[in-house]
């Protein structure tokens, strides 16, 4: 549920010690490369993404070498080609992922994250991500992504719903918060924003996220704001 970044060094870990005994295994290279793909995302950010790109490429090309009929290895090569800003390779990639498994949730997720977001076709980013969600009712990742392009789309009221739906089932999955908050700023309601973060005790975690300073700038609330930027050593004005 959770594809945070300790659990996807884990991950990794696991296809490397499947490798080294099996160099040829094509699915251990295609999730070792969507491994680390996933690391360069928020929920997983936790390398440099020049360091993870240069990690996606080999495992990615010879999942594909080994065998073309994979969908997880053509699901790779999309993030790779995602990743090198070559957008018509991603899509291709991706597309041939779904058709040959359309059940295989990731691939609709990471088509949508990677390609269609960047590329603004929140749309059929949307339409890709219910699909999955079919698949894969119980994906809170899934419903949080839902919530992340519904506020691209500018569907504000749409993504807080989608994201409240996550919160009560586990308070503190990854960046869910976040994205209620940014959602309410961006619905011209930045007070219910600040204590929402208040009431999550929030603030003072936020102090290393410098991401969570949205609604503050939006109430003016300079002092708090700058709290959260600089490590939280300024004292915020009362």
């Amino acid at each position: 549920r959770d594809r945070g970044g300790e659990n996807l060094r884990q991950a990794a870990d696991v296809f490397r010690q499947v490798l080294d005994k099996d160099p040829d295994f094509a699915p251990a290279h295609a999730g070792l490369a969507t491994a680390y793909a996933l690391m360069t995302v928020p929920s997983g950010s936790t390398i440099p993404f020049v360091e993870a790109q240069s990690i996606i490429r080999t495992p990615a090309v010879k999942a594909r070498d080994l065998d073309p009929l994979l969908a997880d290895a053509h699901a790779a090569l999309g993030w790779l080609h995602a990743r090198d800003l070559d957008w018509s390779k991603a899509q291709t990639a991706f597309q041939e992922a779904i058709n040959l498994n359309p059940r295989l949730t990731q691939t609709y997720t990471s088509y949508s994250v990677s390609t269609l977001r960047p590329l603004g076709k929140q749309e059929e980013a949307l339409r890709l991500l219910r699909v999955a969600l079919q698949n894969d009712p119980l994906s809170l990742s899934l419903q949080r992504d839902i919530g992340l392009v519904q506020i691209d789309a500018g569907l504000y009221q749409e993504a807080i719903d989608t994201l409240r739906r996550v919160s009560p089932l586990e308070p503190d999955f990854p960046y869910v918060n976040e994205f209620i908050a940014r959602a309410l700023v961006f619905a011209g309601r930045p007070g219910e924003a600040v204590r929402l973060f208040e009431s999550m005790g929030l603030r003072a975690r936020g102090r290393r996220n410098p991401r969570l300073v949205l609604p503050y700038v939006a109430l003016g609330m300079r002092a708090e704001a700058e709290a959260l930027l600089d490590g939280g050593e300024r004292q915020a004005a009362t």
